[in-house]
């Protein structure tokens, strides 16, 4: 019986390569005599600005959840003051 690294066929391991690859984020390498197997790696600098750019989507929602507490906040204040 032979193991897979994926729990997904083949083929489809192939195509979601093929589109990181044309992406950019992974490079392809061939090994030297045999053309059946390719070797892949992530291309350091674009995974870079992805990091990067996470950490901006990750600071604005940040921005965005903290303003919205501040928000609710107020709102029970203004509440607790009416029913007084």
């Amino acid at each position: 019986m032979q193991r897979h690294a994926f729990p997904i066929a083949a083929p489809a391991v192939s195509r979601h390569l093929r589109v990181l690859r044309e992406a950019g984020l992974i490079v392809e390498h061939g090994v030297p005599n045999d053309g059946r197997v390719r070797l892949y790696a992530l291309a350091p600098e674009p995974i870079g600005e992805l990091s990067r750019w996470f950490e901006q989507l990750g600071q604005a929602w940040q921005g965005q959840l903290e303003a919205f507490k501040e928000y609710v906040e107020l709102r029970g204040q203004r509440s607790e003051r009416g029913s007084r």
